[in-house]
């Protein structure tokens, strides 16, 4: 019998295919990487029949790639063995408004997470970049999302977790064992997640600066407040398209009316403009994005290194996280920026993960745990082969 024809037992015959077309549409993601995989899955909400499928994938030493949507940017949703395309689980099956909690699929998106709370005066604050990415997708990466400043780290949001380890066993997952672990420890099934109140007043302080020291003077007082959301800075063309008339431009949202701009419309406009900066920034051809984490005042550094190559950053300066953009042509300015943040001891992959581009810049204990729990959960190394470390 064939893979196929091994796989059909488990899944049915109109839950995978072999084409070329679907092999090919699924051998890309949004990195620069590319797989061509043997087989794209796509099972049914069942985890006694997932569990088969991966015991039978340890049996002859296949391995399996895990795919939501398919927007990340660093080759962890592609590989040369079984796709599985998790992006048709989406339901959202309780909620207790009362006690602040949802149950979902992981192939639900947080946009039509938050579609359903908001009808229930609640939210789940937790959205990274891109926000289409899906509850499976944002849990293995866990990462910085802006606001964490006012709501919490992510982890604070999880409370439950069903899924299928690498080993082709299906109990309760522990939390602290999926998180920022990329798709290469269980296939998350479904999720019960905390939510919170939806935050009703808010507001907008804007500032333009002509010299980053004072612009990072500005910023450290407005970290102080306990009803600061999340505050967005730019440089360079980044500035330019917001609409600053100066160097920098410093957006701080509240959750109270302390900001100038509470108006409806102003502040809609404003607050598209400076969330919206990473996406607006792909029109003028800086298709690529750099994601990095460090210490406020490393940042003078960083935006100097910018500077002189003419390059966009965005910073969520409250949580110590940069974001640079290149155009297609600059992939040697890539490493250099990656070698520069290291440098600067700070910390690649904080927003987008490190997959299998960015593995070598992998911090020693985020390695050490992935290893560690690699041993426990999927020792024969079926799940994501080759993102984050290369395990035996």
């Amino acid at each position: 019998m064939t893979l196929k024809d091994h796989l059909i037992e488990f899944v049915g015959e109109a839950n995978l295919s072999e084409a070329e077309v679907d092999c090919e549409a699924y051998s890309i993601d949004a990195s620069t990487l590319s797989a061509y995989p043997l087989i794209v899955v796509w099972p049914p909400n069942d985890p006694e029949k997932i569990s088969y499928l991966v015991k039978y994938a340890n049996r002859i030493n296949t391995p399996i790639t895990l795919r939501g949507k398919g927007k990340g940017i660093t080759g962890g949703a592609i590989g040369e063995g079984i796709i599985l395309d998790l992006s048709r689980h989406t339901k959202i099956s309780r909620l207790s408004v009362k006690d602040s909690w949802v149950e979902a699929r992981a192939g639900t998106t947080i946009q039509e997470l938050n579609t359903v709370l908001r009808e229930q005066s609640l939210f789940f604050p937790c959205i990274p970049l891109p926000s289409t990415h899906t509850l499976g997708g944002l849990i293995s990466l866990n990462p910085i999302y802006y606001g964490q400043s006012y709501f919490g780290p992510l982890k604070n949001y999880l409370l439950e977790a069903e899924g299928v380890e690498g080993t082709g066993q299906h109990p309760d997952l522990d939390p602290e064992a999926i998180l920022g672990t990329e798709g290469t420890t269980a296939i998350i099934l479904s999720l019960k997640l905390k939510t919170t109140e939806l935050v009703v007043q808010r507001s907008l302080s804007l500032s333009e600066f002509d010299e980053l020291p004072v612009a990072l003077n500005a910023i450290s007082d407005i970290k102080k407040r306990k009803d600061l959301i999340g505050i967005t800075l730019t440089a360079g063309a980044a500035s330019d398209i917001v609409g600053s008339q100066k160097s920098y431009a410093v957006l701080a949202e509240f959750a109270s009316d302390h900001g100038e701009i509470q108006d409806l419309s102003t502040f809609a406009v404003a607050e598209s403009r400076f969330k919206n900066i990473i996406s607006l920034l792909s029109e003028r051809s800086y298709l690529f994005v750099e994601d990095a984490k460090l210490e406020l005042e490393k940042l003078f550094d960083l935006e100097q290194w910018c500077f002189k190559k003419s390059l966009p950053l965005v910073c969520w300066p409250d949580l110590g996280v940069a974001f640079v953009k290149f155009t297609r042509e600059q992939e040697k300015l890539r490493d250099q920026f990656r070698i520069l943040i290291k440098k600067l001891n700070g910390e690649l992959g904080c927003c987008f993960g490190h997959g299998r581009l960015k593995k070598k810049f992998v911090s020693g204990y985020k390695s050490n745990r992935v290893f560690r729990l690699k041993e426990r959960m999927d020792y024969n190394n079926i799940l994501g082969r080759g993102v984050i470390i290369d395990y035996k």
